[in-house]
């Protein structure tokens, strides 16, 4: 019965797998093939690895690994057998390279087929496919049987040796070679990767290396290019405009375009060379650094563009357009059309009345014009009744008011117009040569009209000072001449009468100017026209300006027309902008002396305005003072020669030493050529004090 019961086989022990034998390269001929393969013990390099394994012994000293596999060793005696370690179920190892020279050949193995290599992810290089299964656990692990003692002259093969073979060393078995997590033993390039992993100083330091090294990339150098491009042309735009403004010196200007050329030669290279390494410390640098520079040659070029166009509006011609006024009695018609079909007075003599009986039919249907010799005849005639209106220029008008202010009350204007008649009726201002050089003495005729708006619109010169400049001697002589200084016009024909110099200005700035040549015994070179919007303008430029006052008052309604009520003034500083500047030199009713105290103030408002022009702070900002000034100042200086003062105010940055004179005389009340039919009050001159103005005047011009 037991027979006939299958008695179950105990299962076969599994086979040991022998460690697979790596390949070495290039392989030799292939020797018969060995029932048990071995290997020596050679001192093997250690390589770090994430696990490494408790040493049998000491290491050996490191061989130097060579990247590239060496010659085949030639043949050696064949090795002695040696004790059979049990294999550890590790994966296939990889080959390390062999030392380039080993101590003792030995014969190379039998090569082995290597599968492909499979691409690792990790960093660490080309691995070979998975190892085989382990064996099933359930069979016991073999005793690891430790190596036995080298001997010199013996090769050995270690339990986890790489595959190389050489001549054991007098010494304890080399620590095994560490294997990565799925068992692999990295190879030399891994190696040097892993070492870097933990002393990175030499990697980074051949990293950087190499990208200095490195060109720059196209975008930048498209940008580099750009910029440069952009740089330059700045340049050139901005020499070419501080060139045609004339306003530096040679030295200057050269010092100026030198240093901006300068500086785009070393961004140029900097940001044409820099490489990758440095993009964000020099190529970003010198990129921002160079929009800066761009930006600043672009304003400056602005600026002195706007300067250069505005300094040709300061140089305007003379203008044509004459403004004129159809007035009436306040009492009668107050409407162009309610002048249909009646007289109307004028001037007879006027050179513009074809033009002005133009306008006048245009206007009023059905008019006839009353000739009379002058204006003034005309208005006392329609004030009179002898026809209802009557047709002058607005100076004229002006000057009416001032004449009669009774009557003035009892006048309303019907309507304006311009027209574009003959400039300067009254005659010419043609100045003498001009001065040699920047250097030489000149004169200047500042007029200050009593208008708002236009400064071109002819009126009545309220405002009257010469200034006498020394350019070498730092020396400027002030000259008020009263607005009723009662003299001759000259150059105003059909004229048998003195007049107030104030009405001078009526008729053109050439009856100005040469009233003033006659005065004194001078030629001037230059007038300057401003306004009542003019002076408010260049203050308020400036900033404000300090009046030095030699008395305190408040101002009086008149001279505080559009400020919110009427300021007063202490002696001493006064801060001032453009409007309480403006009050304070038109006051002559609350100041001492009328008239002479008013040529006074109007006095220490020119030297306020002279001082702080002259800043150096200033000096820095003229062509926003010029711009902001355009078309509130009319001038004969060309702008070369406006130019040429202010390049050398700024290469020499000259100390200017301002002094006043005013000349006086006695109040009275006479005839004048602008209003014969009544008299009106006038200052009679006291020569002395001409004398003494015009002694004074040649001290400053001879240098004195």
């Amino acid at each position: 019965m037991w027979a006939l019961i299958p008695m179950p086989e105990e299962p076969a022990p599994a086979p040991t797998p022998e460690p697979a034998e790596p390949a070495v390269l290039p392989p030799p001929p292939p020797p018969p093939p060995e029932p048990e393969v071995e290997t020596e013990a050679v001192p093997a390099t250690p390589v770090p690895s994430a696990q490494v394994p408790e040493p049998v012994a000491a290491p050996a000293p490191e061989p130097e690994v060579v990247a590239a596999p060496a010659p085949a060793p030639a043949p050696a005696p064949a090795p002695a057998p040696v004790a059979e370690v049990a294999p550890a179920p590790a994966p296939e190892p990889v080959v390390v390279p062999e030392p380039a020279a080993a101590p003792t050949p030995a014969p190379a193995p039998a090569p082995v087929p290597e599968p492909a290599p499979v691409q690792d992810d990790s960093g660490w290089g080309a691995t070979p496919p998975p190892p085989p299964p382990p064996p099933p656990d359930d069979e016991p692990e073999p005793a690891p049987v430790a190596a036995p003692a080298a001997d010199p002259a013996t090769p050995l093969r270690s339990a986890q040796d790489d595959g190389s073979v050489g001549v054991a060393a007098a010494a304890p078995v080399p620590t095994p070679a560490p294997s990565d997590a799925a068992g692999v033993v990295p190879d030399a390039a891994d190696d040097a990767a892993f070492d870097d992993w933990f002393d990175p100083a030499p990697r980074i330091g051949a990293t950087i290396s190499a990208e200095r090294d490195e060109p720059p990339t196209r975008v930048r150098s498209i940008v580099a290019f750009a910029v440069v491009g952009l740089m330059v042309a700045s340049l050139v735009w901005m020499a070419i405009v501080l060139a045609h403004m004339n306003v530096l010196s040679t030295k200057l200007f050269g010092l100026t375009v030198g240093l901006d050329a300068a500086l785009i030669a070393g961004l140029a290279a900097l940001m044409l060379t820099s490489r990758i390494a440095a993009r964000q410390t020099r190529y970003v640098v010198a990129i921002m650094v160079a929009v800066l520079l761009i930006v600043t040659n672009s304003i400056v070029a602005m600026v002195g563009q706007g300067y250069n166009r505005t300094i040709n509006t300061i140089n305007q011609p003379l203008s044509n357009a004459i403004q004129y006024d159809i007035v009436g009695l306040k009492t009668g018609p107050t409407s162009p059309s309610g002048l249909s079909g009646t007289l109307m007075g004028w001037d007879s003599t006027d050179p513009n009345n074809d033009a002005v009986k133009a306008q006048v039919t245009s206007l009023v249907a059905s008019v006839t014009m009353a000739d009379m010799p002058d204006w003034s005849t005309a208005l006392n005639d329609m004030i009179s009744g002898q026809y209802p209106s009557v047709v002058l220029q607005d100076a004229q008008f002006q000057t009416f008011s001032d004449a009669d202010p009774t009557d003035f009350a009892n006048v309303v204007v019907i309507s304006t117009f311009e027209v574009q008649g003959a400039a300067n009726p009254g005659g010419t201002f043609t100045p003498p040569p001009p001065p040699a050089g920047s250097d030489q003495p000149f004169i200047v005729y500042i007029s200050g009209i009593d208008t708002s708006g236009a400064v071109t619109n002819l009126s009545r010169s309220d405002v009257n000072q010469l200034m006498i400049v020394n350019p070498k001697t730092g020396k400027v002589l002030l000259v008020n001449t009263p607005r009723d200084f009662y003299v001759t016009l000259a150059n105003k024909p059909n004229c048998n009468l003195p007049d107030k110099l104030t009405h001078a200005g009526v008729y053109g700035i050439g009856v100005s100017v040469a009233t003033m040549n006659a005065l004194y015994g001078i030629n001037i070179n230059y007038y300057v026209r401003l306004n009542f919007s003019s002076l408010v303008t260049v203050v308020d430029a400036l900033g404000g300006i300090d009046v030095n006052s030699q008395w305190a008052f408040t101002a009086s309604q008149g001279a505080c027309q559009g400020l919110p009520a009427c300021p007063s003034f202490t002696k001493g500083i006064n801060h001032l902008d453009g409007a309480h500047a403006l009050a304070f030199s038109r006051e002559r009713d609350n100041v001492p002396g009328g008239d002479r105290g008013r040529g006074t103030d109007q006095q220490a408002v020119i030297t306020a305005i002279l001082a702080k022009a002259t800043q150096p702070s200033t000096l820095l900002n003229y062509s926003a003072i010029v711009s902001a000034i355009s078309g509130s100042i009319q001038t004969s200086m060309t702008p070369d020669q406006i130019s040429a003062q202010i390049k050398r105010q700024i290469s020499t940055g000259t100390k200017w030493n301002v002094q006043s004179v005013s000349v006086t005389g006695a109040d009275g009340s006479d005839y004048t050529c602008s209003y014969p039919h009544q008299k009106l009050y006038v200052m009679i001159p006291d020569q002395s004090t001409v004398n003494t103005a015009k002694q004074d005047i040649q001290n400053v011009l001879n240098g004195n």
